[in-house]
């Protein structure tokens, strides 16, 4: 994943299109990455709250961002979020897909979502 420094989770996308002050220094080019399986919720939130053209847009923009996941990291990840489910962690596919990917890759999880504050390799951002 080249020098990127963060895997940017489906919150930390959102909050940036949101113009979160928070997360701007995040977003320079070639700090950070995020997935597909990212994408998906990225696109479906925009959807949800601000339409069709708003979804395609930011789906567009945080395209070029996207990297690979293996088959063997959604393994991982699906037991990461069995094990985070069983505790009473509500963790989405996505997140435990993007979680596992920043941790395989050496990279910090750049989230606000409060079920992965405190946990190792995180950057927890309001």
């Amino acid at each position: 994943m080249g020098l990127s420094r963060y895997f940017y989770d489906t919150y930390a996308l959102v909050e940036f299109l949101k113009g979160n002050p928070n997360f701007t220094r995040y977003f320079e080019p070639g700090l950070g990455v995020t997935c597909r399986f990212n994408l998906v919720e990225l696109y479906f939130t925009q959807l949800r709250d601000h339409g069709e053209e708003a979804a395609e847009r930011a789906f567009a923009e945080a395209l070029p961002l996207s990297v690979e996941t293996a088959d063997d990291l959604i393994k991982k990840a699906m037991k990461f979020k069995f094990d985070a489910n069983r505790r009473g962690k509500n963790v989405s596919y996505a997140d435990a897909i993007g979680y596992c990917a920043a941790l395989d890759n050496g990279l910090l999880f750049l989230t606000g979502d409060k079920e992965f504050r405190g946990l190792p390799h995180v950057e927890f951002v309001k």
